[in-house]
């Protein structure tokens, strides 16, 4: 983690929150800073693309963690996504994925940063039971 990329990233994070309907009803759900914690987790402790693939899906999680992914994907590219296309859910892995078969572009550090971007920007929120779906 960098610092000062971080706090460069920080206004976009903050508009990505809103972009992606992380924030709705006047709050941000909780759940969804549980969601990117265990995010950072899982990259720092596992695969990139794996942790990637694992969030791109709802799943069980009372939140829809496919927007934390497209938030990230806006964060690091600086390219919006349409959140109602099904294709925007697995940019991110997508990205990675080709990136990778290139050797070159995304990498983990850059991800990772998006992600604490995206934690800190959610404590500019209120917290509490929005939505988040």
């Amino acid at each position: 983690m960098d610092k000062r990329i971080v706090d460069k990233l920080l206004p976009s994070a903050y508009k990505a929150i809103e972009t992606y309907k992380i924030f709705e009803n006047g709050k941000v759900n909780n759940t969804f800073r549980g969601q990117i914690s265990a995010f950072g987790a899982a990259v720092s402790m596992g695969s990139l693309l794996s942790a990637v693939a694992f969030f791109s899906a709802k799943g069980g999680s009372d939140v829809d963690r496919p927007k934390l992914m497209m938030a990230i994907y806006d964060i690091v590219t600086g390219k919006q996504l349409n959140p109602d296309a099904d294709d925007s859910k697995i940019a991110l892995f997508n990205l990675i994925k080709n990136k990778r078969d290139e050797n070159s572009g995304i990498n983990k550090e850059q991800i990772i940063n998006a992600a604490i971007a995206i934690k800190l920007a959610i404590n500019l929120y209120p917290l509490g039971k929005g939505d988040g779906r």
